[in-house]
């Protein structure tokens, strides 16, 4: 069912898709599928070279976003495993960077595990990740 799913946010992507709801799942998919074991996921290997996640980054604004859900998912998967987003110390410090802004922002302004509802897997992952801080 991932599999389809990173499929399906691959092909829009492709074809110009570039709103958050996309770039993000899309992300998501990407570095689930290489910090998680495939058989558990059902993904397999990642499918998109470290060079494109990047572009996915900056699309969603790259290390001058003010979105706090973009703060908050590409700090966390970035800080977690950054391996799984390109070089690994380049990666791990931009995680860190962007976490601590996302902490830096009002309280009303950062994620609840509410604003993940409906948002399939990276929902589920994400509204999760939430309750446990």
């Amino acid at each position: 069912m991932l599999g389809g799913a990173r499929q399906g946010l691959l092909a829009r992507w492709r074809a110009g898709e570039s709103d958050s709801e996309t770039l993000l799942r899309l992300l998501f998919l990407e570095w689930y599928s290489c910090s998680e074991p495939g058989f558990l996921t059902g993904l397999g290997e990642p499918s998109l070279e470290r060079h494109i996640f990047e572009e996915l980054v900056e699309q969603l604004g790259g290390a001058g976003t003010e979105e706090p859900e973009v703060l908050f998912v590409i700090g966390y998967m970035a800080e977690q495993f950054p391996w799984c987003c390109g070089a690994e110390e380049r990666w791990a410090a931009f995680g860190r960077r962007l976490s601590v802004r996302y902490r830096e922002l009002p309280t009303e302004r950062r994620m609840t595990p509410e604003h993940f509802r409906g948002k399939g897997a990276f929902g589920q992952y994400f509204a999760h990740i939430i309750r446990q801080a």
